[in-house]
């Protein structure tokens, strides 16, 4: 494991911790982002121990995360706009039973143009 990698966790959860603080200003967080720093600077063993818990972290959230955003978005934006769309639409496929056939009588005279380039 690259020590780099360990470190820059480190101060990335350090300063965490502080943004935590200017957000719910309680004077732990201050502590906590101090004792992460020393940990950083003075013991590469145990910051390779704290990355590697925080990467098994990332990958569960990692599988976790996109299943719960892609269930909103379906349950919250896709799910109402189909049922709004149920509600407000034509049939243009004539799928109701009020249509004596599925057939739509064109009452136009072909001419041998339309047969011969239809593409």
């Amino acid at each position: 494991m690259n020590k780099d990698a360990a470190k820059s966790t480190l101060l990335v959860l350090s300063t965490g911790c502080l943004a935590l603080y200017l957000i719910v200003s309680w004077k732990g967080w201050i502590v906590f982002s101090f004792l992460l720093g020393l940990i950083g600077v003075f013991s590469p063993w145990l910051s390779e121990k704290i990355h590697w818990i925080w990467m098994q972290l990332v990958d569960l959230l990692g599988m976790v995360v996109p299943k719960i955003v892609l269930t909103v978005v379906f349950y919250g934006v896709l799910f109402p706009l189909a049922l709004i769309s149920r509600l407000f639409r034509r049939d243009p496929l004539m799928l109701l039973e009020k249509y004596d056939s599925y057939f739509i009588d064109i009452h136009q005279d072909s001419e041998k143009e339309d047969f011969t380039k239809t593409w």
